[in-house]
């Protein structure tokens, strides 16, 4: 029998040949971060991180990380790895298709494809004693939640085929992190995480939410009560009336939408005002967010003749580029309000901070010309392995 063994604090000690990373010759690259976790190697004002899939809590605060069998949620403030929590499953590697925190930054939930053919057991060690019974479970995809750092609840069982799927299902929360949604095309796959936490499945497209129970379905022109679940008609603000609906912030402030022709709109749903932007070097519309508070745009957009996307952002308060059209960005998070943005490097896949200001064009060609792919983990200012 195999078992998926999730726990919390991995304690580690790895040694080289008679050596071990305990002796005083090595002391000094040795740091013990939190219980059963140590990191190796000396701090690096240039760090990086790549790699793996990734999420940012809304305040900026907490970075959730996939690195090899193991997830770790780190501190950025406080240069500490919170949580280590380690994936086994029988003979092949569990993968994590999906991550994301909850608007609070307090739940945590995981999409994990799991493959092996062989009978599957969940051993929970973190469970609350009245669910301390195991049970047996087949390949396909979960949704495991975790709150505050332990494992909450059973996984949810969201679909029998453990193989990924394109486009990507969508995780995410209502405002107030009561409910889980996973968004699989035409499907949503709903959950309650304060109530009974039955699975429901709806025939809707989930957009943004207009209130903290209620989730709009832009194209349909409709909005589903989720405390209800009943469904009623809809209509978006007037300006937005005939464009199509791209994102929302993370606080729920500011909505995207393509604009007709080229650029975007973005509506702040507190002045109900619409702002339309266009840069002169890209064609077609954008895809893209906005910063929490409304201060940054940044996304992707088309250059005439070419397919490629070029990752820009721009500064709302002031109309103008921070950073120019790029074709070297795979993929970016805001870290809460501040002045900086998470990028991920193409094609290297490494993961950079960067400063949202006059300096960012040049710290991105920095980054460019200095780091190749490698295996790192950032913890803040540091890039050290975790040993």
């Amino acid at each position: 029998m195999c078992h998926l063994v999730v726990f919390f604090l991995l304690s580690v000690g790895i040694g080289f040949g008679s050596q071990s990373l305990q002796e005083p010759a090595k002391s000094s690259l040795v740091e013990q971060v939190s219980p059963g976790v140590r990191l190796l190697g000396r701090t690096n004002p240039d760090a990086h991180l790549t790699g793996g899939q990734l999420s940012v809590s809304a305040d900026g605060r907490l970075l959730a990380y996939v690195a090899e069998r193991q997830l770790l949620v780190v501190d950025r403030q406080r240069a500490e790895i919170l949580h280590t929590i380690p994936f086994a499953v029988g003979q092949r590697l569990p993968v994590v298709q999906g991550l994301q925190f909850s608007p609070s930054g307090k739940v945590l939930a995981v999409l994990l494809g799991i493959y092996d053919q062989a009978d599957l057991e969940f051993d929970l060690y973190d469970l609350p004693a009245e669910t301390d019974e195991d049970w047996q479970i087949k390949q396909g995809k979960y949704l495991v939640v975790f709150e505050n750092g332990r494992l909450s609840g059973k996984p949810f069982l969201v679909d029998e085929s453990p193989a990924y799927l394109n486009p990507t299902p969508r995780i995410w929360f209502s405002p107030n992190d009561r409910w889980l949604i996973m968004q699989e095309q035409e499907r949503m796959h709903l959950f309650d995480l304060q109530g009974p936490r039955a699975l429901m499945s709806e025939d809707f497209v989930g957009t943004f939410f207009a209130s903290e129970t209620d989730l709009v379905h832009w194209d349909a022109r409709q909005s589903l009560d989720l405390q209800s679940g009943e469904i009623s008609e809809w209509a978006p603000p007037e300006s937005l009336a005939h464009l199509s609906f791209r994102s929302a912030s993370d606080d729920g402030d500011f909505l995207v939408c393509a604009a007709n022709g080229n650029g975007a709109v973005i509506y702040d749903r507190k002045t109900n005002t619409a702002s339309p932007v266009q840069i002169d070097s890209l064609s077609g519309s954008y895809c893209g967010r906005v910063s929490r508070g409304g201060v940054y745009f940044a996304g992707f957009g088309r250059k005439a003749g070419s397919d490629t996307g070029w990752f820009f952002v721009y500064d709302l308060k002031q109309r103008k580029l921070v950073l120019e059209p790029t074709a070297s960005i795979a993929g970016y998070h805001f870290l809460g309000d501040d002045a900086e943005i998470l990028v991920q490097l193409s094609p290297e896949a490494t993961w950079q901070r960067i400063p949202l200001s006059e300096a960012t064009q040049a710290t991105l060609k920095s980054a460019l010309d200095a780091y190749p792919f490698s295996r790192k983990i950032q913890l803040a200012d540091q890039d050290r392995q975790v040993v």
